[in-house]
């Protein structure tokens, strides 16, 4: 509806701006025509003459005359104008006298024309009936305007709903899938792990049954990930907000990092300011925080650094994540918070990412009012920036 408001508005101001051009182009070409007429009288080889029946033939407009010869005024001749006085004649030529050629006043438009021989004559036409002309147009081309766009209300309130169920349904049946597979899947993966580990006490443990407790334990993840996403997309997630300071929190977070980090022949950078608090609901916060930090641990280079920033930007909580890469295309890289989405060059079984995590974050951080965005300004590493209200 809005697309269709500013469509049609500037349908009907261009049409009434088109409509104003060419009322203005008929009074010139009348002006033209009083000009060349009222130039054959006063030239330097004719006299002041009265005769105005070629004018009276050739247009049907009313127009008055004021010829003046320095300071005095030589005639005032009004043709087709009854209710006009003299002293009102003189009144708009004294008003023309101070303005520019070719200007409206108060219905008239007038023209000023010199001539050689001193005389400065003053035709002023009166655009009372081309003005209430354009008047009437433009009411009525609002009118129909307000018109369409009612229809346009009614047809959208009527039809839209018939126009949108099927992609309504289809996304709610996508959702549901997603939120009754991922329940379903939480039992088999309970007994595959339960099963495996007797396997382990009865026969001992062996890189057969370490890979079905990894792949399992990936499963799990990507399962509680689904349900998270799916809940938060659903609106069906209730944040538990609350006050606190977000500094100690993404400190407590990170700890167990530092170790990840050393075995990983990487190195953590922290520039996180003191006491900053936020009202958010905790725990999301320290998801958030967590996926941002597994997604940076398998994805940076060998021996690469991660960096870590909490500060205040105006009235937001801005924590910046980034981490080097091998090589990565500069600009925005905002695709990696779709859900399932891989960048080629980490599509690969070392990494064990689903492609599911920085879309959880996306969804976090959109449920609190904010913002996040990936981007690479060298090509070397990424950011991962989030905006927080306070």
């Amino acid at each position: 509806m809005l697309a269709m408001t500013v469509g049609i508005a500037g349908f009907v101001i261009l049409i009434n701006m088109l409509s104003f051009q060419g009322i203005n182009y008929q009074i010139n070409r009348h002006l033209d025509m009083l000009e060349q007429y009222e130039r054959s009288i006063y030239s330097e080889t004719a006299s002041i003459a009265d005769d105005d029946t070629y004018l009276e033939v050739q247009l049907e407009i009313g127009y008055f005359t004021v010829v003046a010869n320095g300071d005095e005024i030589v005639k005032i001749n009004a043709v087709r104008i009854a209710d006009i006085k003299t002293e009102d004649m003189l009144d708009y030529y004294s008003k023309a006298a101070k303005k520019g050629n070719n200007r409206y006043i108060d219905g008239y438009k007038f023209r000023r024309i010199s001539l050689d021989n001193g005389y400065l004559i003053y035709i002023f036409i009166n655009c009372d009936s081309e003005f209430y002309s354009f008047y009437v147009f433009t009411l009525s081309s609002i009118a129909i305007g307000f018109f369409g766009l009612a229809l346009t209300f009614v047809l959208v309130v009527l039809l839209a709903d018939k126009v949108t169920r099927p992609i309504k349904d289809s996304y709610e049946k996508q959702r549901s899938f997603v939120t009754d597979a991922s329940h379903e899947l939480k039992t088999p993966i309970a007994i595959i792990q339960a099963n495996t580990d007797i396997i382990e006490m009865e026969s001992g443990q062996s890189e057969w049954t370490e890979g079905i407790k990894h792949q399992t334990e990936r499963l799990k993840k990507l399962t509680e990930r689904l349900v998270y996403l799916s809940k938060m997309q659903e609106g069906s997630s209730v944040l538990r907000i609350e006050d606190f300071c977000i500094s100690d929190t993404v400190l407590e977070v990170i700890e167990p990092y530092f170790a990840m980090a050393i075995s990983n022949n990487s190195k953590i950078d922290l520039n996180i300011r003191d006491n900053v608090r936020i009202k958010a609901d905790q725990e999301a916060i320290k998801q958030l925080v967590s996926l941002f930090m597994d997604n940076a641990m398998k994805y940076s280079n060998a021996g690469g650094k991660i960096s870590v920033s909490i500060g205040i930007e105006a009235k937001h909580v801005k924590l910046v994540v980034s981490n080097t890469v091998d090589g990565i295309e500069i600009g925005k890289h905002d695709r990696l918070f779709d859900r399932f989405y891989r960048a080629d060059n980490s599509r690969n079984s070392k990494t064990g990412g689903s492609g599911i995590g920085l879309s959880v974050a996306r969804e976090i951080v959109e449920a609190h009012g904010g913002s996040v965005s990936a981007v690479s300004v060298d090509g070397k590493s990424i950011d991962f920036c989030v905006l927080l209200p306070r």
